[in-house]
């Protein structure tokens, strides 16, 4: 919806005042929502203005420091630097907080050349405009802002730490909140570069964005681990569904449940299946899939030829073990042997693959166990039900906890936090999880949850009271989440070791109320129904 602007300054389609800001870039005007003023029209139920007023509201504590902090400096004793980063060049541009801008925006080299122009510039300011105090911010983009985040962070380490005067405030700004502020400037979507430079100017007066921070070598190191390793998960996830199918095809009738046969068919004989469950963790499948893929090999085999390669690549192998194979090669329907031939080498080789995936997984693992005892998540395995890949994988969600103030925005950065929606006459109402947050996070949450909900009777008790408040058994693990969250963040902030809240009653109560959840949980069922809550 585009808006067209009077000289005196309102809105020609409604009767709102606009703030009118110079600058010798340029004019941009931004709307004044005040309550007499009236509310911003446009094609969104909230606008951009009352979203970034939103999240003052949600960062009062931080946002009024701040604007405390600049009334005693004073507006004019206030530098402020800005940076927009890009893969090979930057822009910079400085202001005063009193809207004085000091240096128009330009571009820089992403080079050794154009951080020590930045800083010749920066120190030049300092030197001719003697501030109290320097406020530098920019996003945190991607991966490009690294090399010049770490060299600002340790040429201005003094002035950041407040051993130097004038303090610095090194604050990185969320790209959401940047787009925000783009766009309740100008109303529409136009973004350049120097545009968003005049977007962090409005975050940064605002006392909006986060302490800058990068995470140490360890951390960084887990990081990546952690994230190789999901990598590989989806990998053999992606290996497993595709070996699955190649077996139903070479090996029909090879994997059968019979569990599950049995109850869908009650009136059938069973069949004779090689293996149940789980195949691709089974000694029976794999030494099949390594060595001898293709079935009708395995038929053309003698009987001492069979037990000696499973002696030989399991330890062990017996009549059982024969009888079952020839009775599935008896019941099989087989497909020729020339398609099979073509297939199996196909099959071959994805199970290396998978199996080279495994192996990457376990010493991902392997590396990561080291690097615990060092970080601020060395407390966490002490929780019954977690370990280190838990500790591990809950600080590489963080990253920083210095960052956060509470728990609570650690469960929102990792998307837990309900979305509410509300306009005008409608009431406000609170509807799912806004998973904005790193799935993963919010996965390995999750998990914790699960399992110390199974471990520890203080979460245990947390569980069952959500469930027979009729939760679901997924809503209920999110209950005991949202606690483990509390308390791994508790100990990290404040670097305390892990003193257990569990006694013997409480033990008891998890012992007798357990049985009756799972009793319940039959009776019940594993999924709500969609659209209705209890």
């Amino acid at each position: 919806m585009r808006y067209l602007l009077n000289k005196v300054g309102q809105c020609s389609r409604g009767f709102h005042t606009w703030y009118k800001h110079e600058s010798n870039h340029g004019v941009y005007y931004t709307p004044n929502l005040s309550p007499q003023g009236g509310t911003l029209v446009s094609s969104q139920s909230i606008n951009p203005e009352q979203r970034l007023r939103h999240l003052e509201g949600h960062y009062a504590d931080r946002v009024t420091a701040f604007r405390q902090r600049l009334a005693r400096v004073g507006l004019d004793r206030v530098l402020i630097t800005l940076l927009d980063i890009g893969k090979n060049v930057h822009w910079a541009t400085a202001w005063t907080a009193s809207g004085v801008e000091l240096v128009r925006p330009h571009r820089l080299p992403a080079t050794q050349t154009g951080l020590t122009q930045f800083i010749h510039m920066t120190d030049g300011l300092i030197a001719e405009h003697d501030p109290l105090l320097v406020l530098l911010g920019h996003e945190p983009s991607g991966v490009y802002h690294e090399p010049w985040a770490r060299a600002l962070m340790n040429y201005y380490g003094p002035h950041i730490n407040g051993q130097s005067q004038p303090a610095f405030d090194y604050r990185f700004f969320n790209p959401y909140q940047v787009k925000l502020a783009r766009l309740q400037t100008h109303l529409r979507h136009r973004k350049t570069d120097p545009r968003d430079l005049a977007a962090m100017l409005d975050l940064m007066l605002r006392g909006l964005g986060q302490p800058a921070f990068l995470p140490t070598g360890t951390e960084l190191l887990i990081r990546q681990e952690i994230g190789f390793i999901r990598a590989q998960s989806r990998l053999l996830g992606h290996l497993d569904r595709q070996l699955r199918q190649q077996l139903d095809r070479l090996w029909p009738g090879a994997i059968v449940n019979l569990k599950q046969f049995s109850r869908a068919h009650p009136g059938l004989p069973k069949p004779t299946p090689i293996i149940q469950t789980r195949p691709l963790q089974r000694d029976r499948i794999r030494v099949l899939l390594t060595h001898c893929p293709n079935p009708h090999d395995l038929i053309a085999m003698s009987d001492q030829h069979i037990l000696d390669l499973y002696r030989e690549h399991v330890g062990r192998a017996g009549p059982a073990l024969l009888n079952t194979l020839r009775t599935w090669a008896d019941n099989a329907v087989l497909l020729p042997s020339d398609v099979s031939a073509s297939l199996a080498e196909q099959l071959q080789r994805l199970f290396l693959q998978y199996v080279a995936a495994e192996t990457l997984i376990e010493e991902g693992r392997g590396r990561l166990v080291p690097l615990i005892p060092d970080t601020p998540a060395r407390h966490l395995p002490a929780i019954p039900g977690l370990g280190d890949m838990d500790a591990a994988a809950y600080l590489a969600g963080v990253g920083s906890i210095h960052r956060f103030h509470r728990a609570a925005e650690v469960w929102a950065f990792a998307g837990y936090d309900p979305i509410a929606d509300g306009s005008g006459d409608k009431p406000d109402r609170v509807g799912r999880i806004s998973k904005h947050g790193d799935p993963g996070f919010r996965d390995a949450l999750y998990q914790m949850g699960y399992r110390t909900a199974q471990n520890y009777a203080p979460l245990s008790i947390t569980f069952l009271d959500a469930f027979d408040r009729g939760q679901c058994e997924v809503e209920a693990t999110i209950h005991a989440a949202h606690r483990v969250n509390r308390i791994c963040f508790h100990l990290m902030k404040n670097d305390e070791p892990f003193e257990s809240q569990s006694t013997p009653k409480l033990e008891a109560e998890k012992a007798r109320r357990w049985k009756a959840f799972k009793a319940e949980k039959k009776k019940r069922g594993s999924r709500r129904k969609r659209g209705k809550r209890r």
